[in-house]
């Protein structure tokens, strides 16, 4: 196996992706944490964030290019035209890799022309070490290259290869299935609740954690009754706040309520942008 501990990789973008593979990384034990550079759109909040993970935070994309051997696309994928285009020089020496949504090969060789990239969708329990990570089969990588980049990948969980044409698909499936499955275990727990089993960690003495589980307004489809979702919504539980009237919130309703038929529709949104 390929060794990858005195490989550095740099992010482009830090958001919710990329900290997941970071963390998978670093929990892994292959990749030293100070192996890590990121930057972001602010640099203040990003600063706590890597210091945390013992990872460097950098003002700008070119510093991550400079610093990295790897350099991991994580950005929106409709920032990519205006972002990366200054990098290109830079970018042509190092390993590209995408995670950006709807960017594949051929769109990368229209963008950047001579650069080597391998595009992917991964999806966020690669920070466990097992995630599935959907893989283009068409990249400009070489073989190196290759053998690094997907030596890094096969540390965060499965890779499965696809065609260029099945990448969208197989990442929508990756990506969306663990919000379906956590939507139908939360829902077989709303549905305990809703039949008068407490729920775990309800506050003494309120037999119903003080309307926990009750329907109520729901952000996902914007009715109390749920008559465009179909579905029970459920509030997260928050400390007992003293004056409380029967929940967490000063008021007795806390202001968060899930559809969970809401969540995973953005959630499919999201990943087919």
């Amino acid at each position: 196996m390929v060794d990858v501990s005195q490989c550095k990789i740099g992010f482009i973008g830090f958001g919710n992706m990329a900290s997941a593979m970071a963390d998978g990384w670093i929990a892994s034990g292959a990749v030293p944490a100070g192996n890590l550079y990121a930057c972001a759109g602010r640099y203040e909040a990003l600063v706590p964030r890597c210091g945390a993970r013992g990872m460097h935070a950098l003002a700008g994309a070119a510093e991550v290019v400079d610093a990295a051997d790897v350099v991991v696309i994580a950005i929106k994928p409709y920032m990519i035209e205006s972002v990366l285009p200054p990098l290109a020089g830079a970018l042509a020496s190092k390993a590209v890799l995408s995670v950006a949504a709807g960017w594949g090969c051929d769109r990368y060789e229209e963008l950047l022309p001579g650069t080597h990239h391998l595009s992917t969708v991964p999806n966020t329990p690669v920070s466990i070490n097992e995630g599935v990570i959907a893989c283009e089969k068409e990249h400009t990588l070489d073989d190196a290259e290759a053998e690094l980049v997907h030596g890094l990948l096969e540390l965060l969980g499965s890779v499965v290869q696809v065609e260029s044409r099945l990448l969208s698909v197989a990442g929508t499936v990756g990506g969306c299935s663990p919000a379906f499955i956590a939507m139908v275990i939360e829902a077989l727990g709303d549905a305990a609740v809703k039949h008068g089993i407490p729920r775990h960690g309800l506050p003494d003495g309120e037999p119903d954690g003080g309307g926990y589980g009750k329907a109520a307004a729901c952000y996902g489809c914007a009715s109390r009754r749920h008559e465009r979702c179909g579905l029970l919504a459920r509030r997260h539980h928050h400390p007992r706040r003293r004056g409380a009237r029967g929940g967490g919130h000063a008021l007795g309703v806390h202001p968060r309520y899930r559809c969970y038929r809401g969540i995973a529709s953005l959630h499919i949104q999201r990943s087919l942008q």
